[in-house]
């Protein structure tokens, strides 16, 4: 069992009171109960969130800043991460010209839980310091707009790829050699 106590670790003195921290913590995503204990109240975690909630360990090796947990993504969707450099400005705006969207702050839980060495972004798009001055914006587009996309860029290095795998006109003759004077010389063989 998961008990919510105040502060000081004592239970509310109220019923009111606990429905006051119930709400604040109902906001935040977590399905709590007010429960009598030890002479006032306490707010008792669903277990099957208390699980869900603990946090997993990341080894270092394995850790990326710049991650999205697969349960904050919305599976109609496709997540990237764009580079907001205000050296090389503009970036983020290609990318909503080309349909992507902001995601919005309040859809990915933990924005920056886990990092003490920098604050939030005030506002309500989901961002975070990529280093260097450059700021990370996290954006997504419609999942469907993206495997199209995917196809067309596919298709065009096929294309590309079938121009190098030419076979040449006659076997072994690969081209001609220019000299600076303008003559032309077959290669000889």
């Amino acid at each position: 069992m998961d008990l919510i106590l105040t502060g000081k670790g004592l239970p509310f003195k109220t019923r009111q009171v606990a429905e006051i921290r119930k709400k604040t913590l109902e906001k935040s995503g977590s399905i709590v109960k007010i429960v009598e204990f030890d002479g006032g109240f306490a707010l008792e975690r669903e277990e099957s969130r208390v699980a869900e909630e603990r946090r997993q360990r990341v080894p270092l090796s394995r850790r990326n800043r710049m991650l999205i947990r697969e349960q904050d993504k919305d599976p109609a969707y496709h997540y990237h991460i764009v580079s907001d450099d205000p050296k090389a400005p503009g970036r983020v705006q290609d990318f909503l010209n080309a349909w992507w969207e902001k995601v919005p702050r309040s859809s990915i839980k933990g924005m920056a839980d886990n990092r003490t060495d920098v604050g939030t972004d005030l506002g309500s798009d989901a961002t975070f310091p990529a280093g260097g001055g450059v700021r990370g914006v996290v954006m997504r587009i419609k999942r469907e707009i993206w495997e199209q996309d995917q196809a067309e860029k596919e298709l065009r290095l096929q294309e590309k790829e079938h121009g190098m795998r030419r076979k040449p006109k006659k076997p072994g003759n690969y081209g001609k050699a220019e000299i600076a004077s303008g003559l032309t010389r077959e290669p000889e063989f």
